[in-house]
């Protein structure tokens, strides 16, 4: 794994071409962003995109790395959008991600066209139209192999999410249980962290409902994060 001060590094470079820089910069946004520090991750995206309303700068790339600034850009607008609650945010993200969907689709790249999906299914959810999170994070998870772990984790949580605050508890169970190995192979640590505090919840609310002690003991394996593999094999 490339560490992000060698990412940084590598971007330094005078020698790269337009389009290897903004590859790089989109990956690095990507690594940022992972770690929930969103503002880093929009400065990494430099003259590609700076700003929530903004359209990003495409003129000169090849199509799939337009695709890809468009996918981040989309993203970032989510995220900080929601953080900081900018009006029409989440519309002017669903705007970015759908184009990088299509042009995705013309190149037939399934593996991001499941990743712009995923972060569009977050901005549904964000929203509260949880039908329509809930049809775009299956298309996403359809397209995801199992070797896609990190991204088929992250899908599979999310639309774990939207069951559970639809009261669809069971179903939200059965998505985690399903993610449940994938995270235990993930390196990044603010991922697992949300995965684990998405499963004691629900733990908590199935548990509640069902009056489930043994759910309730699950749970707080989940939220004590050294004990979190108690939450997880058990059904």
């Amino acid at each position: 794994m490339v560490s992000i001060n060698e990412l940084l590094n590598q971007i330094a470079n005078p020698n790269l071409s337009q389009d290897e820089r903004a590859r790089l910069r989109c990956r690095l946004a990507k690594e940022l962003e992972d770690t929930g520090n969103y503002e880093a991750a929009r400065e990494a995206m430099g003259e590609l995109w700076s700003r929530v309303g903004q359209y990003p700068a495409l003129d000169g790339l090849v199509p799939a790395v337009a695709a890809e600034v468009l996918l981040r850009s989309g993203a970032l607008t989510g995220w900080i959008g929601s953080v900081k609650q900018i009006e029409g945010s989440q519309e002017a993200a669903k705007n970015l991600l759908s184009v990088s969907i299509n042009r995705f689709e013309a190149l037939q790249e399934e593996k991001k066209i499941a990743e712009a999906q995923t972060e569009l299914g977050y901005c549904y959810w964000r929203e509260g139209a949880f039908n329509e999170a809930r049809v775009v994070l299956g298309q996403a998870i359809y397209h995801l192999s199992a070797e896609d772990n990190d991204l088929r984790a992250v899908a599979l949580l999310r639309l774990a999410m939207v069951e559970e605050v639809t009261f669809r508890l069971s179903d939200a169970l059965g998505l985690l249980t399903e993610a449940a190995p994938l995270f235990g192979k993930s390196s990044k640590h603010t991922i697992k962290g949300r995965f684990h505090n998405e499963f004691g919840t629900v733990l908590k609310n199935l548990g509640a409902l069902e009056q489930r002690s043994d759910y309730l003991d699950r749970a707080l394996g989940c939220w004590s994060g050294a004990g979190s593999s108690r939450c997880w094999r058990r059904r």
